[in-house]
């Protein structure tokens, strides 16, 4: 629990129930209702959490999107087994 434990006491709507609600809203306006930049830096967010814990150092997203040369593509995109890459070891795993 922690000496501060955190509680919400606000709404919780059923995220399912938000989403076709936007969509409906948004079609009757007329509006598009575009989530891939949301999604797309949701993604990147759990990227850097990965970045960080696997390196044990700290970065920024100005870093991340300008500086960093990860690759998490693999080299040829065919079906069959990727090769393992060695366990990330925090602290010693270089930052790419």
């Amino acid at each position: 629990k922690g000496q501060n434990p955190f509680k919400y006491d606000g709404p919780s709507p059923d995220p399912c129930l938000r989403q076709h609600a936007d969509q409906i809203a948004a079609i009757r306006a007329g509006k598009r209702l575009n989530e891939g930049r949301r999604i797309a830096e949701s993604s990147l967010t759990s990227i850097m959490g990965r970045m960080s814990a696997y390196t044990g150092r700290a970065l920024s997203w100005n870093w991340v999107m300008n500086a960093s040369k990860l690759d998490l593509s693999p080299q040829r995109y065919e079906f069959g087994d990727l090769p393992m890459r060695a366990v990330a070891v925090p602290g010693k795993t270089e930052l790419i």
